[in-house]
């Protein structure tokens, strides 16, 4: 199970959006073993602001192993995501 603490700020990891799409990204915060802040670089065209390319970011984003939407969460480079068993499949 991955964790991170107040020291991994400033690491890389990876933003899955709310449609999947993978981006580059940067923790800025940590809240709890698998929930941070991270910034990531918009990459849709013409969306700029005064320093380029526009920065988005996302709060309480948890980590792809407790999130069963496939999208809106993070994992650090080279992880695997392993999704959370469905609720109908633990009832058998």
């Amino acid at each position: 199970m991955t964790v991170v603490t107040k020291a991994d700020v400033g690491s890389a990891c990876t933003f899955y959006d709310t449609r999947g799409r993978a981006y580059p990204a940067l923790i800025t915060a940590v809240w709890g073993p698998q929930c941070i802040n991270l910034i990531y670089v918009n990459d849709v065209e013409g969306q700029t602001d005064s320093y380029g390319q526009k920065m988005i970011r996302s709060s309480s984003v948890m980590h792809g192993s407790f999130q069963q939407a496939h999208g809106n969460y993070w994992m650090l480079p080279n992880e695997e995501r392993v999704p959370l068993p469905r609720v109908e499949d633990s009832a058998k």
